[in-house]
């Protein structure tokens, strides 16, 4: 049956003791709350199918959008907010299902970032730095195009010395060992410097006169007059001493044997000049102590 009245409530309204509060002098109104603080004021839950909201809306804790809060999640103790998680672990957080292959975030315009940016990979048009160095420190940074938009790029020959970096390039020579004295860049240009009292290595200052072999004397190239090479011919005064020599002796040192009580054999040659091999016959022997001869036969 239809009504054609108003219903009117002049001086408030209370449904139960506490759970609809209507103050006609506050001109506020409380479910769930006796007190209302607010022109509605819900103590508890609120299911609705749409809300619009035209003014600034104030949430003292956290937002859950989606199943727990895995659409969107604000976490006010933590000041963080999570996309595609219920749990951030930043102050922006953003996931996709999976982690590569699925565009998580996408920014039409520019993105100003005044800290650290770590990334995995980056695809993009342009990507501009104002300040600042591009560090990899694993993988290849690869640059497409024609390269007429780099500038400071590394290229050439770098230096270092025992493995210190000294200039930069992009392939490393390492100066190495103790004739290395000192390696300096100025102006990309490198000065190396080698002690010249290390030997090895053809580096040093010879020591000695013209023709004298060098040798290590201690550290210190030195040259000799006993140990010289004219360019075709080694001469060594003195003795050398060696397992085993290529060549013809023209002259060797004898000494004399005339009381020592051994078998020795004559040595003789074949011809009477030219080149000849030295040969024994062991029917043929002295004893310089008895001073005997002995043959097998004698004519």
């Amino acid at each position: 049956m239809a009504v054609n009245k108003n219903f009117v409530v002049r001086n408030g309204l209370e449904v139960n003791t506490d759970l609809i509060i209507a103050d006609a002098d506050l001109g506020k109104v409380g479910i769930g709350s006796t007190v209302p603080r607010f022109e509605l004021d819900v103590a508890g839950g609120i299911g609705a199918t749409d809300v619009y909201i035209s003014g600034v809306a104030t949430f003292i804790s956290n937002i859950k959008v989606g199943s727990d809060g895995s659409v969107l999640s604000v976490v006010g103790a933590a000041r963080s907010v999570g996309v595609g998680t219920e749990i951030p672990a930043y102050l922006l957080d953003v996931r996709s299902p999976v982690s590569t292959g699925q565009t998580s975030l996408y920014v039409k315009g520019d993105v100003q970032i005044t800290g650290d940016l770590s990334v995995d990979d980056i695809i993009s048009r342009t990507v501009q730095i104002s300040s600042g160095i591009i560090t990899a420190t694993s993988g290849i940074v690869t640059y497409y195009g024609d390269g007429s938009k780099l500038t400071n790029i590394l290229s050439g020959v770098g230096i270092s010395s025992l493995g210190v970096f000294i200039g930069a390039g992009a392939t490393i020579i390492n100066f190495v060992g103790t004739a290395v004295s000192t390696v300096t860049v100025s102006s990309g240009i490198a000065t190396i410097k080698l002690d010249a009292s290390v030997g090895g290595g053809g580096g040093g200052t010879p020591g000695g006169s013209s023709g004298q072999v060098q040798y290590n004397n201690s550290g210190v190239f030195a040259g000799s007059s006993n140990f010289t090479f004219d360019g075709s011919n080694v001469n060594i005064a003195g003795v050398v001493t060696a397992t085993t020599f290529s060549g013809t002796a023209t002259e060797f040192t004898v000494t004399a044997n005339n009381s020592t009580n051994e078998t020795v054999y004559p040595v003789f040659v074949d011809g009477a000049t030219g080149s000849q091999g030295a040969e024994t016959d062991t029917s043929l022997s002295y004893n310089p102590s008895p001073r005997v001869i002995m043959a097998d036969k004698l004519s």
